[in-house]
């Protein structure tokens, strides 16, 4: 169990790094941690962990990442299809999708 929001971002990238996934990838979405009642202060470490293993351990300063999304264990939570293509534009702050989630 992560014992920080440092932690536990770390422990969401990492896997992808070690299996060498993360340089497959064009852009990567995180969930916002911990609720609503999380301050903001906290969300910004949590954004720092990912960099840190995504950007500063991994090397991929160009991957577009996009943070503090409401999906996952989030209040209020969004549904994400998986396998549905996707747009991610981090300076719009916005994730589009490309086609039906169902088929």
């Amino acid at each position: 169990m992560p014992h920080t929001l440092a932690d536990a971002a770390a422990l969401a990238a990492d896997p992808a790094a070690r299996a060498g996934d993360l340089h497959r990838l064009v852009g990567i979405v995180f969930d916002r941690p911990g609720g609503a009642d999380l301050p903001v202060a906290a969300q910004s470490e949590y954004d720092a962990a990912i960099l840190q293993v995504v950007r500063d351990e991994e090397g991929l300063t160009d991957l577009p990442i996009v943070t503090k999304v409401d999906i996952g264990h989030t209040d209020p939570m969004w549904t994400v299809p998986q396998g549905a293509r996707r747009r991610s534009d981090p300076t719009a702050s916005a994730l589009t999708f490309l086609e039906p989630a169902i088929g």
